[in-house]
């Protein structure tokens, strides 16, 4: 970024030509870290991940850190989240819900069944009467 927005190389000495060699060198670490990464995956795959492990280390540091801060986070809320006590579970009753049309047929029901039951109930009662 640095060194391609350059048009001509910087004074010798500047505070620039030091970022510029700081930049260079650490863009050669990265570079050998992922070639001996790659090189180490195809000899023996156990040091592959240990040198792909190094090679995340070298190319992107602060990846760790922000790994170790979101863990602390985690492990914070969850901390307070189980330092409010035990949760209370409370079952809730289901609701009943009253349909129209049913009670309209219970009741029609009911109302035949009155009818019969008193149809019954005066016929007996007029049997007796006629004896």
């Amino acid at each position: 970024m640095l060194l391609r927005t350059l048009r001509a190389p910087p004074r010798r000495g500047s505070l620039q030509e030091w970022v510029l060699i700081l930049t260079l060198y650490r863009l050669e670490d990265i570079e050998h870290a992922r070639f001996r990464a790659l090189a180490q995956v195809t000899i023996d795959k156990d040091k592959g991940i240990e040198a792909f492990e190094d090679y995340m280390k070298v190319a992107f540091p602060s990846l760790e850190s922000r790994k170790k801060e979101q863990a602390t986070e985690a492990h914070s809320a969850l901390k307070q989240w189980v330092g409010t006590g035990p949760i209370k579970v409370t079952p809730l009753q289901m609701p009943k819900a009253r349909s129209r049309l049913k009670e309209r047929i219970v009741a029609r029901m009911a109302s035949r069944e009155d009818r019969e039951l008193y149809s019954k109930v005066s016929d007996k009662w007029q049997q007796r009467r006629n004896q």
